[in-house]
């Protein structure tokens, strides 16, 4: 699959700046959903979710009451990087 990379980067770049504007984990995941993110885990400290279609995948680390602690935005070919 040949991944557009300039829509990736724009992507990437309105997720941080999703993240830059919210600390809510709920409105953050329902506003990924509308970007074409899928949810591929979630727990009491961390959600998970990827855009297959641009290969990127974002991590979500919680604190109480459902806020942001921290993130990650990764492209797939990264994380295959630090796999090797």
């Amino acid at each position: 699959m040949t991944v557009r990379i300039h829509e990736q980067r724009k992507l990437r770049e309105s997720v941080d700046e999703l993240f830059r504007g919210y600390k809510d984990a709920g409105i953050i995941k329902e506003e990924l959903k509308s970007l074409g993110f899928l949810e591929r885990a979630e727990k009491s400290t961390l959600i998970v979710m990827e855009s297959p279609d641009l290969e990127l995948y974002v991590q979500i680390e919680l604190m109480p009451e459902n806020k942001v602690k921290k993130y990650e935005i990764l492209t797939f070919e990264e994380i295959e990087e630090t796999l090797r």
